[in-house]
């Protein structure tokens, strides 16, 4: 038995693994708002990066390249831009970077007056997936070595955010392959 697998079907994959990492961040910021005195602190930043990948997901599940995507891209790098300015870390750098690379593929591939100069970028796919991969290992390895092997809720916490980062990184290289590869 031989299956036939179009590469648009990988897209669907991206999809939830953008869909999956928005509502693992959804469920963890139920837990945390329920804190005591925690409300204050959930922003609305926070609430519109959740948005945002749940709109990158809505968006590889319809299978559309166009301005929604530009946005959604545009709107996640400025909101790693605040990130970094209200927390400088390595991580948030890494994130930024990730997102103002894919930032700019979705631009060459979404944009028509761009369509053209997409060949020279198309080389470069890869870049947004490596520099996230990157991202991950610089954002959890600090949380399992400040914590160390038996506390089980920072051992729990690692996972979860390792589990996340994996997840959002799978989506980027689909997504990243999607948009060089796909003729529309």
């Amino acid at each position: 038995m031989e299956t036939n697998i179009s590469k648009d079907n990988f897209v669907l994959v991206g999809g939830a693994c953008f869909g999956v990492t928005a509502v693992i961040q959804f469920i963890m910021d139920i837990i945390y708002i329920l804190g005591p005195g925690k409300l204050s602190n959930f922003t609305f930043g926070m609430l519109l990066s959740r948005l945002v990948v749940i709109g990158l997901a809505v968006m590889l599940f319809m299978k559309k390249r166009n301005i929604g995507l530009i946005v959604l891209c545009g709107v996640n790098a400025l909101l790693d831009l605040g990130a970094l300015f209200s927390w400088f870390s390595l991580a948030n750098i890494c994130f930024l970077l990730r997102d103002a690379a894919l930032f700019v593929l979705v631009l060459f591939a979404c944009y028509p007056a761009l369509n053209a100069e997409l060949e020279k970028v198309k080389a470069y796919w890869f870049i947004p997936a490596v520099i996230s991969a990157v991202a991950v290992i610089v954002n959890c390895l600090p949380m399992i070595l400040g914590v160390g092997i038996f506390n089980v809720g920072g051992v729990l916490r690692f996972l979860v955010h390792l589990f996340m980062g994996v997840l959002f990184t799978v989506g980027v290289l689909i997504l990243s392959k999607w948009l060089v590869d796909s003729e529309d």
